[in-house]
């Protein structure tokens, strides 16, 4: 007898875990990550590539100046670099209510920036809270 109650409380114990599981990996999906905006800007016109990376994921960008990219993330690198030598080549990133975090530029016919952002705090269903934001830019010669 002694044994199916053993039984029962383990199922029990077995479904609520479950349950919880579930629950939590829904929360993280349904939880709003929060955006970025990376603004390049600079000579007109200015060819540059480049790549995004968001938390893990990548994408290879190739465009032209001024361009503007806005990423969902918490942790948040991008690099772009000149493909044509003359010209000033810049990049700013702004938080989700449009303040400049870092800026910074380059002059100098190779190279390009690059930018990393870090976002922590709490965010449950769509309430957030991201109540630490790091940002650093950075300029690059090659």
């Amino acid at each position: 007898m002694w044994g199916i109650e053993m039984r029962k409380l383990l199922y029990a114990a077995v479904g609520v875990s479950l349950i919880a599981s579930v629950a939590g990996l829904l929360l993280i999906l349904i939880t709003p990550r929060p955006h970025t905006t990376v603004r390049l800007w600079g000579k007109e016109g200015l060819a540059f590539s480049g790549c995004i990376k968001a938390d893990g994921r990548i994408l290879g960008v190739s465009s032209h100046l001024p361009a503007e990219f806005v990423i969902a993330g918490r942790s948040v690198e991008c690099s772009f670099e000149k493909t044509q030598p003359d010209g000033t080549f810049g990049i700013r990133i702004l938080s989700e209510d449009g303040r400049s975090f870092q800026e910074t530029y380059t002059e100098r016919p190779t190279g390009g920036v690059r930018g990393q952002i870090l976002v922590s705090g709490v965010a449950v269903g769509h309430v957030a809270n991201y109540s630490k934001r790091e940002s650093r830019v950075t300029v690059f010669e090659k």
